[in-house]
């Protein structure tokens, strides 16, 4: 299962964005070192002596907090998509869940304990900051009506 080909078509929409705030260039940036990580990743799915570190997970768990002081709290659901970008990095998230069941079922085959943890925050991730560049973008995001 790749991740990398939805997280490099939001990182390529981002990159076509009109990058003049120095916030948007550091997600670029952030979204670029996901990338590595998830080569990473699955190269030791596959079978290669690579090490999936801590240092990985936290690099994102200090990413989200960051974005998130800067963000609406969440009081609803909230429907994805609200621009293109972010309609990107929504199924860019939906594919790292679908990853991470897959990930949760190779356990029992291979030991994979040190990329759950990671797949599992990336998803959180990928979240947070689709949110961050709609609130950046000043879009409002939209909730279910019900």
């Amino acid at each position: 299962m790749c991740l990398i080909s939805p997280t490099k078509k939001a990182y390529n929409e981002l990159m076509a964005e009109e990058l003049n705030e120095e916030k948007l260039k550091e997600i670029s940036q952030d979204l670029e070192i996901v990338q590595n990580h998830l080569f990473l990743c699955q190269a030791k799915i596959a079978g290669a002596e690579k090490k999936v570190g801590e240092n990985f997970r936290d690099f994102l768990e200090q990413k989200i907090a960051v974005m998130e002081k800067s963000i609406p709290k969440i009081k609803s659901f909230i429907i994805p998509g609200t621009d293109t970008l972010s309609a990107h990095l929504d199924i860019a998230r939906t594919i790292a869940r679908r990853l991470e069941r897959k990930i949760v079922w190779l356990e029992k085959k291979k030991n994979q304990k040190e990329i759950l943890p990671y797949v599992n925050r990336l998803s959180s991730f990928l979240f947070v900051v689709a949110r961050y560049i709609v609130a950046k973008n000043g879009k409002k995001e939209q909730n279910p009506t019900y």
